[in-house]
């Protein structure tokens, strides 16, 4: 179909004040704007299939599309109707926008001129996109479009905006653009626009371009910006390389072993195998067509899972952990005794046990095994019995699982009669998996069930409790609360899918199954909105999209994105279980892609545990650091920071021994609490999903794919071969019969025969 413009004068519509203004209408086959004579977007609607969709745009101080100086809004007026062109000034820069329809694209064309006699240095020159991206309310949220991936290349940028729903907006520029930043409302949990920093200060991630923060005398700088929708995340790179001129890059794992290749697909280029190094740390990979742009990815190359775990739990003891109002201060306990479990080590199991004595008391009555103190913050005891259940596993001590047992029943009276756990009136079943938790102590319980009446009782009843919250989750899917400022956030809805999933799989009725898988499919659908699903770099690929937890697990301001964060395993939990449900690829495609990114925030050359990876390309932030004039003290320094690594606080920054502490700066009480520890989620989604299980795919075509293993089919017989010795079980996903030799955990060979799903070898614990 040909591109259609329609640009229409003299339409007129009342300001709230009674001045009339003009409205000139822009439209392509695929886009609809209304924009007021100050060049503000009045509304943006998209075409899906042969309906238009609106999608919601800021009337606010964060509307737009318009221009920013230095931070700075530059005022803009209608100059053209004809050309949609508008244009404004401040000092000696003048700047225009101008609407370009294109196809099924919207392209805007953002100029700067410096009319002065004299260079303009150190320059942000900023278009403001104006797209609502604050997810405030149920069912808004779920139109609202959230800034999912920005990107810069060092010849153009590329990325996408998508709804819960699964609505998705390409956005690209085929020109060189410094950077970007997100409108956040700051320390809370709302995200108002996006915003493209065409021209931006250093320093900048090596992977942008530039010095682009500069203007000399009549330089003048041009950029074309595009805006089209697409119908799945299938076509979102695709269509920007055509759109673009410039390749994009999709690999089939991000973080491979040593000696492992990757296949690459590069749209609008030529698609090849890639073998980084041996050694393990982060690749580069490159390509550059023939109109010379050129676009990035990064692949690592691991350690052995047992690495990680290892050096988890070395870092676990290395920075302390704490007995706090929250949780997060003591998770690294988990990597403990997920550790002590496969590889007992005496220095470090016993320094583990000294921690743990040291600080249940501050938190837990033990003689009446129930919380002495914040019982309302009920995640953290819900996960103090998923905690008491590992350490059971890891100790043999029955006195644990009897805890962790008590603490599960003090969970039931936080239970509404609509099955949700709460914390007074507000709903907390998805606040770190209260849900799960509870099935991490039931699995243990159903161990002894079976010849032992009492523990076959607090079996059932927990069981029950799990089954009335589960209920509540598939009922009211998206529509539920969460802890702090409401809005369709990453961990709610993560933690929804994962419990919802899990209970699925401990279901032997059909219907049952198929209500909480049905449940659990929704909202993970959703919630690709908050993952970085498509961005092709191991660093980040699969983290979930957070951005308001560093003022309080690292004292760092002000907001940012942290992924991968610790709270990224909750979304790989989901997605394992989805996997064992469904056995479609993608799923356990994604778990492993993100598992591989979230486990490199233990440095490869150090074996230093990093807190989080901060997404944002430039951020002047606030980091809490040590005091060099106080030995123990912290101070804030002032730092640029962008795509890297922060570092944890927890090493230097301690609780005095024997000390309960608040769990972050601002609460008050003694020095020395911070959240940090939460990373260890990580180490305890690795111990579940990919430390002890390896994995064998059989494609339509008769391919295989493997992964913790490898896989040697001849004729019907079908060889693997685990990468560890610590590998006890392999997950196999076969369409057609095949016989089995799987050799695990240096036990004889298992020789079985298999079609289907199924998994040989031992059973996982959950």
């Amino acid at each position: 179909m040909k591109a259609t413009a329609i640009l229409l004068l003299g339409a007129i519509l009342l300001a709230d004040d009674g001045s009339a203004q003009t409205i000139t209408t822009v439209q392509t086959d695929a886009c609809r704007l209304l924009l007021n004579e100050n060049g503000v977007v009045q509304s943006l609607a998209v075409r899906r299939t042969d309906a238009w969709e609106t999608v919601a745009m800021r009337q606010d101080g964060y509307a737009g599309p318009s221009w920013l100086i230095n931070g700075q809004v530059v005022p803009l007026k209608l100059v053209s109707a004809g050309q949609a062109l508008f244009a404004g000034r401040t000092g000696n820069l003048s700047v225009t926008l101008r609407y370009a329809p294109a196809s099924r694209r919207l392209g805007i064309e953002a100029g700067v001129h410096n009319e002065g006699a004299q260079a303009v240095t150190n320059l942000q020159a900023s278009v403001r996109l104006g797209v609502d991206t604050s997810m405030e309310k149920f069912p808004d949220w779920n139109d609202r479009y959230f800034p999912t991936l920005l990107r810069c290349e060092p010849t153009h940028f590329w990325g996408y905006l998508m709804t819960p729903r699964g609505r998705i907006l390409t956005l690209g520029s085929p020109d060189p653009v410094a950077s970007w930043h997100l409108d956040y409302k700051q320390f809370e949990h709302r995200i108002y626009t996006a915003t493209l920093d065409l021209l931006n200060p250093g320093p900048l991630p090596a992977r942008h371009p530039q010095g682009l923060d500069t203007l000399q005398p009549g330089e003048r700088k041009q950029w074309a910006i595009y805006l089209e929708p697409v119908e799945a995340l299938e076509d979102v790179k695709p269509r920007l390389a055509a759109s673009l001129g410039a390749p994009m890059i999709e690999c089939d794992r991000y973080t491979v072993e040593p000696r492992d290749t990757v296949n690459v697909t590069v749209f609008g280029g030529k698609s090849r195998r890639y073998q980084p190094g041996d050694k393990p740390g982060v690749y580069k990979l490159t390509e550059t067509n023939a109109a010379g742009k050129m676009a990035q990815a990064q692949i690592s190359v691991r350690y052995p899972w047992s690495w990680y775990a290892k050096q988890a739990r070395a870092e676990a003891i290395a920075k302390p952990q704490k007995g706090s109002s929250h949780t997060e201060s003591w998770y690294g306990l988990f990597s403990c005794y997920s550790a002590q479990q496969l590889f007992p080590d005496a220095a470090l199991d016993a320094a583990a046990a000294e921690k743990f004595d040291e600080i249940w008391p501050l938190m837990y009555d033990l003689q009446k095994q129930t919380p002495s103190v914040w019982r309302n913050r009920i995640q953290n005891h819900a996960c103090a019995a998923g905690l008491l259940a590992a350490k059971y596993r890891a100790t043999g001590d029955i006195r644990d699982l009897e805890f962790a047992a008590s603490l599960a029943d003090f969970m039931l009276t936080t239970q509404s009669p609509d099955g949700a756990y709460r914390n007074g009136r507000t709903h907390y079943t998805s606040v770190v998996y209260i849900g799960k938790s509870l099935m991490e102590v039931m699995a243990e319980e159903k161990k002894l069930a079976a010849s032992d009446p009492e523990w076959r009782e607090r079996y059932e009843r927990h069981y029950d409790s799990v089954r009335c919250a589960m209920d509540n989750l598939a009922k009211n899917l998206d529509n539920i609360e969460t802890e702090g400022e409401l809005t369709y956030e990453d961990g709610m809805i993560s933690c929804s899918y994962s419990q919802l999933a899990l209970f699925a799989m401990l279901q032997t009725d059909p219907a049952a199954r198929q209500k909480y898988l049905d449940a659990a499919l929704y909202l993970a659908s959703g919630h690709r909105c908050l993952s970085q699903i498509l961005i092709p770099d191991s660093r980040m690929n699969g983290g979930s999209l957070r951005f308001w937890e560093s003022q309080y697990d690292v004292m760092a301001k002000p907001n940012m994105l942290n992924s991968p964060h610790g709270w990224s395993a909750w979304r790989i939990y989901g997605l394992w279980y989805l996997y064992q449900l469904t056995g479609q690829e993608n799923y356990l495609c994604q778990t492993m892609n993100a598992l591989g990114s979230c486990v490199q925030l233990i440095d490869s050359d150090s074996g230093e545990l990093r807190w989080a990876f901060i997404p944002d390309p430039y951020i002047k932030a606030d980091l809490f650091e040590p005091d060099p004039a106080q030995t123990g003290k912290a101070h804030y320094v002032s730092r640029v920071i962008g795509e890297q690594y922060l570092p944890m606080i927890s090493g230097w920054y301690r609780a005095p021994r024997n000390t309960f502490v608040n769990g972050y700066l601002g609460m008050g009480g003694v020095p020395g609490g911070s959240c940090d520890n939460d990373v260890h989620e990580i180490f305890k989604c690795l111990s579940e999903v990919a430390l002890t299980s390896a994995y064998v795919l059989e494609r339509a075509d008769g391919s295989l794919v493997a992964w913790n293993c490898t896989a040697q089919l001849t004729g019907n017989r079908l060889v693997t071969v685990p990468a560890e010795a610590c590998v006890n079980c392999i997950h196999l996903n076969l369409r057609r019969e095949k016989q089995i030799e799987a050799r695990l955990a240096g036990k004889p060979s298992v020789n079985e025969t298999v079609t289907g799903m199924k998994r040989i070898g031992r059973q996982p614990q959950l």
